[in-house]
């Protein structure tokens, strides 16, 4: 059984390639909001100590995103 991580934070969407060892934590921004970019940068900051744990615990390279579109860079 592998360890959970317990936080207050809900992400929406969690992709994980044990292929290609990398995760991608995603809490998706509505793209009707203007500040779209600010936001992917408060979801990044807010999401930063999961982040960190999630590559600890599953020896994975993982990233924070808001933004479908920057799920490719």
């Amino acid at each position: 059984m592998e360890p959970t991580v317990q936080t207050e934070n809900k992400l929406d969407i969690i992709m994980r390639n044990n292929d290609k060892g990398s995760c991608v934590l995603i809490d998706v921004t509505i793209f009707g909001d203007r500040n779209v970019i600010k936001r992917d940068d408060v979801k990044i900051l807010k999401y930063k100590d999961l982040k960190t744990e999630i590559q600890h615990m599953w020896n994975v390279k993982t990233k924070v995103t808001g933004n479908w579109n920057h799920l490719n860079t």
